[in-house]
């Protein structure tokens, strides 16, 4: 389990695994995922407490899952993983563009390199 010292942290960090594993987690149709079996996870996938991908519940949003699987940072801050989630789902460079100002109004600073890198995917 990941332990973050901060929203910041912990948003900077799911960034930049996304970044790393080249872009979202999607099943063969095309939906978002938390986790998949090629060891993809999306954005707030990568800060829960539980990593096996069937485990995990397929197609719920994040104010539905148990909140066992949510870390405290997470659980403290859902507005911001809510956003951080959209940004992970949306395909398009507008559409993630909107999400990272949105996180920018609720205080996450957007300027690493891995938000730019995502947004470019």
């Amino acid at each position: 389990m990941n332990n973050f010292d901060s929203v910041q942290q912990a948003c900077d960090y799911a960034v930049a695994k996304i970044v790393e594993q080249g872009g979202q987690c999607l099943d063969e149709e095309g939906l978002c995922l938390y986790a998949s079996e090629d060891g993809k996870h999306c954005a707030v996938g990568w800060l829960l407490n539980e990593k096996d991908p069937s485990k995990l519940p397929i197609d719920t949003s994040l104010i539905n899952l148990d909140t066992k699987l949510l870390p405290q940072v997470v659980l403290d801050n859902m507005r911001v993983f809510t956003r951080l989630q959209a940004f992970h789902d949306t395909a398009s460079y507008d559409g993630k563009n909107n999400c990272l100002l949105e996180l920018e109004r609720l205080g996450i600073n957007v300027s690493a390199p891995q938000y730019e890198e995502w947004l470019n995917l």
